[in-house]
């Protein structure tokens, strides 16, 4: 039923934020506030085009951007900028 892949193309938002198009599925349009919020509606408007009970939305596959596109928007995690994060053992 769902594909391996999709096809979607983002844009930031003249107001702020990001839209997206699911190019997959004509008729496919979505936005978000952050970046990980659109990631949420991307999925959640493909549930919906699907029209996939609520109760069953955690059985199903999620889709992830390309570490790519975040870097294209300019969202990205700086590289080399911390080349490790000490963790230190707290005592309970």
């Amino acid at each position: 039923m769902f594909p391996a892949k999709i096809e979607v193309s983002v844009a930031r938002a003249q107001e702020g934020g990001f839209v997206a198009e699911i190019l997959t599925y004509p008729g496919c349009y979505t936005e978000g506030e952050t970046f990980s919020e659109l990631l949420f509606m991307i999925n959640d408007c493909l549930y919906a085009y699907f029209n996939i009970p609520e109760k069953y939305v955690s059985y199903m596959p999620e889709y992830l951007a390309p570490m790519s596109l975040a870097e294209r928007l300019g969202i990205a995690p700086k590289k080399g900028i911390l080349t490790s994060i000490p963790y230190e053992k707290v005592e309970s």
